[in-house]
């Protein structure tokens, strides 16, 4: 594993370091993720953060709730035609 030097201003590097306290994660996994998301296209918009806060997955939907709106209205629809744990046949 690399080991680098970044500059950080003191009010940056405060909230970065509890912003990893609050998810149980160092700072350089806190980086990771965000790196991660960043590749992916997800947006890291300030109301997608603070919601991450709790529950990380429905934190990236902040800025795009109408899809997720989408998704649970298929998923409902679907388990009026299908039993739960029913398989793919």
């Amino acid at each position: 594993m690399a080991r680098i030097e970044i500059q950080l201003d003191p009010e940056t590097l405060k909230r970065i370091q509890a912003l990893a306290r609050e998810r149980g994660a160092s700072v350089g996994d806190l980086l990771k993720a965000h790196l991660h998301c960043l590749e992916a296209g997800l947006p890291l918009s300030p109301s997608a953060r603070s919601e991450s806060a709790e529950d990380p997955l429905w934190g990236l939907f902040g800025d795009i709730p109408e899809l997720l709106d989408e998704i649970v209205a298929e998923t409902m629809k679907d388990r009026e035609h299908r039993r739960l744990r029913e398989a793919d046949v």
